[in-house]
This record gives C-alpha cells, structure tokens and sequence, in this order.
C-alpha cells in the first residue's frame, strides 16, 4: 500500500474523500503541476535555504530518498526535504537543522501567517522522526514576513518569519496516531456514501463538484448567506432543494426573491432601484476592470510579500453614440506600475461615470498606485470619486435571476444577460491570468500569448456593457 505522506494526512483532517481518491483514483483530482501558487510555494522554500549556506539538499528520486538522508544525517549540517519513512508513513522536512542532541524542524510556507494546518503538518513530521528514534527539540514556521516591504536588492534576512511554534505542535502528539488508523480505515473501504461535506474555506475543496453531482438544480447550498452547519442537517434529512425549505427559512428578504424566481423561472426585478441606479450615473460611461499579480516574494520596490500591483486593464468608454475601447498590458519584467499609472491617466476620461464590478478592488489598487507615485494623486483620486458598482445592483437582489444560482459574481450574471461565455476563452478567469502573466514575462514561458490575456480582461469590461443595457 502507498504510504500516508503529510499531505495525505493534513487534507484527511478537511475531507477524507480526497485522500481515499489519493489512493485510489487520482485522475478524479485536479493536476497542480502548473498551478501557480504551488510553482510559488516552491519558489519561496528554495530561496529560503539560502540561509543556510551550509545545507545539502536531498534531490533524488523517491525510492532513494530516505538512504541519501541518513548519509547526511551525521555529518551536522542542515538538510533540505529530509526524507524519513516508517512502514506506513512517508514525510519529507523542509529544513532539517541540528541541534543540542537532536533536531530542528523548520517547514517553509509562502503564507504571511501561521493558520492551523501548519501545526498538523508540522505534527505529522515531528511523529514519523520521533517513531524512528530521532530527537526533535524545536519546531519552527518560516513564512513570509507580510512587514518587509523591498526597496532594492531582495533581502531575504526579511523577507521569512521564523515562529517557534513548538507548543502548539505538541499539544497534538496524542491525535496523530489515532487520526492516522482513521485514515487507514477509510481507504482500505469502498468510497463510503457522500455525507455532503462541505470545504471551501481555505479554500475550495478538490472534489467539490464530485461530491455534490448528486444535488439537484437550486439546492439549498446556493441559498444566500446559508452557513453549512445549518444546511447539513437539512441535507442528511433529504432536504435538498430550496423549494422544499421550511417556510421559516424564507423570512429574509433575498431568500423570498430567491424562491420566487426559482418557482416562477424568471428574474425578479426591483426596477424603481435600477432606475435610480441609471440615474445616477454621468456620461461617459467608463466600464472598468483592473488585473493584478501578487507574489510571496516581493517582485518590485515598495511591495511586501503577497502585495498586489496591477500589470493590465481594459477600459470600455460609452459616450451614447459608440463604444470604445483601451487597453494596457505590460510587455517586460520591469515594474509597469507607473507606464500603466500615466497610460491610464491618458486613456481614461475626465468625466463621467467609472463603472466597476466591486468597485472595493478597483479603489484599493488606484490608492496603491497614488501612494507609490503621488505626483499623479490628483488625476487618479478623480477616478476614485466617480467609481461607481455595478455589482450592488446584484447583490442586494435588485435584480435576481434563477440562473444566478445565489452569486453575484461577474461570471454568474452575465449568462443571464449575453451568450458571451469566458469558456470560450484560453484564459477563463483572474488566477489564470495573472499566472500567465507571471509566467510569460517573469519566467520567460511563452505558451500564453498577449492575445489571450488582453481578450480575458476586455470581457470582463465589454461583460458590464452588456449587463447594464441588459437590466
């Protein structure tokens, strides 16, 4: 049988349908081998065995993994992905540094933050040493110090945060083994029935739309503001339709609209509220959308780790007789912050409305851009005080179509309104965007091509055009 590695383990605490599909059916999984944020997550570790200068690092192939560890083990000097296996149990150690009569271990994560997840993965380590006779003295996190700001050449003094985290780490010694006969346990069975578990948070679960094929259309996971905790004993009651609610779950306000257009299959409209929004708004009507990169080693003067900077927009401007559009997208590895800054104050007009989906994000990254240059405050603190959202229209229901399925995101209303699909696109959303960005001009990958990324961003402007003349 594969042995249960620490990744195995950490996700059993999430959803151990995930690792059964581990160890039996992994083509059910998504492939992240080109996944940015795991690319980046192995960028971040390697640069930070730069600290330890003295370190070798343990790069050979898996079955050989765990000899070529124990050859260095005794030599006293730091060991990078430190391999070690029991006869179930496989890990490999970020950095394995010496110390008083034992060890070290320091896990390398590009978060700015220790969260839960690292003292289980960290826990895991620590057992599978310790059941092979190995002395663990301290346990560090070395993350991303979110205070460094760079200014100059990258120093990575400042860039990690090292956080002792040894007695969180211990307080679960005692729920390793038993969690790990749990796991044990569930995969050498059948995938047992789906009890609806649900996992977005961190982030969304690998097997969320297998898990839930099973729901029908409108299930009450799509009603507003529903917590699960509240949704699962419905669910394990066969309640899974917003149509079979109790009539007690319909005292909110969107919740009624919600059922209402399910029922009757058409949108339900308060018009006197998008009256009032049409109203408010002053030709020329600028639809605008920003794409922003953030990386957890800092790629430009003035950035922290994870901090944002936009490298692309796309503008479509309505002056009632035609639609225009502009666009900026960097070309080169160089901060494009300022180019982009002046092109924008070229390109965007000095009057009217600056229509925005979330207009919170697109604030936020012009602040950022005054702050860096504020020789242009005045021009683009205009633009912030006519940014208006046209998402509110959305997500106060004034406009609620059963399509929608309980979101108000951009790529959920448009169906609604266009026969435009993002699907149609090479690059279907912002993390794939600003991965080949990053990728095209950082790491000199040339798979995507600026067409894709500049079609990707001007849907989404030419995608409010639509809506707004839509409602």
């Amino acid at each position: 049988m594969k042995k249960i590695s620490k990744t195995d383990y950490v996700q059993s605490l999430k959803c151990m349908n995930v690792v059964w599909h581990r160890f039996h059916d992994r083509s059910k999984l998504p492939d992240l081998s080109n996944n940015l944020i795991v690319q980046m997550g192995t960028e971040f570790g390697n640069v930070a065995t730069k600290l330890f200068p003295k370190g070798v690092m343990i790069d050979v192939k898996y079955s050989e993994a765990s000899k070529e560890t124990e050859k260095y083990i005794s030599l006293g000097i730091p060991i990078f992905e430190a391999t070690f296996e029991t006869e179930k149990l496989y890990c490999k150690v970020d950095i394995l540094e010496p110390s008083t009569n034992g060890f070290d271990i320091i896990e390398v994560k590009s978060s700015s933050s220790v969260k839960k997840e690292h003292y289980d993965d960290i826990a895991f380590q620590k057992h599978v040493l310790e059941k092979l006779g190995y002395t663990i003295n301290k346990c560090y996190l070395m993350h991303a110090n979110k205070k460094y700001i760079r200014e100059g050449k990258l120093n990575i003094e400042e860039l990690f945060q090292k956080t002792d985290v040894t007695e969180k780490v211990d307080l679960l010694e005692n729920t390793i083994a038993p969690n790990v006969e749990k796991i044990i346990k569930y995969i050498s069975q059948k995938l047992p029935e789906n009890k609806h578990k649900f996992c977005s948070k961190p982030k969304q679960c690998d097997l969320r739309e297998i898990c839930w094929d099973h729901l029908p259309e409108h299930n009450i996971l799509e009603l507003h503001g529903l917590w699960f905790n509240h949704a699962s004993p419905l669910m394990d009651q066969g309640i899974l339709s917003i149509l079979d609610l109790p009539e007690e779950f319909f005292e909110k306000h969107k919740h009624t609209i919600q059922k209402n257009a399910i029922s009757s299959g058409k949108p339900q409209i308060n018009k006197s509220k998008i009256e009032e929004f049409k109203k408010s708004l002053a030709y020329p009507l600028s639809y605008f959308d920003f794409e922003t990169v953030g990386t957890p080693i800092p790629l430009h003067d003035g950035l922290n780790p994870w901090g944002k900077f936009p490298f692309q927009y796309s503008i479509h401007v309505d002056d009632k007789k035609e639609l225009t559009h502009f666009e900026f997208l960097a070309d080169s590895d160089k901060d494009p912050r300022e180019k982009l800054a002046k092109q924008l104050i070229i390109d965007m007009p000095k009057t009217g409305s600056i229509i925005t989906f979330n207009m919170s994000f697109e604030k936020g990254v012009i602040k950022t851009l005054i702050e860096r240059f504020p020789k242009y405050e005045k021009e683009l603190t205009s633009m912030i005080e006519r940014i208006v959202d046209l998402q509110t229209i959305f997500k106060k229901f004034h406009y609620y179509h059963p399509d929608q399925k309980g979101s108000a995101s951009l790529k959920f209303v448009l169906p609604v309104f266009s026969d435009k699909k993002y699907s149609e696109l090479e690059i279907q959303n912002g993390q794939e965007a600003f991965s080949a960005f990053y990728n095209k001009y950082y790491k000199k990958q040339k798979e995507i091509s600026r067409k894709s990324l500049l079609d990707y961003c001007a849907l989404d402007t030419l995608a409010m055009v639509e809506i707004l003349r839509g409602i």
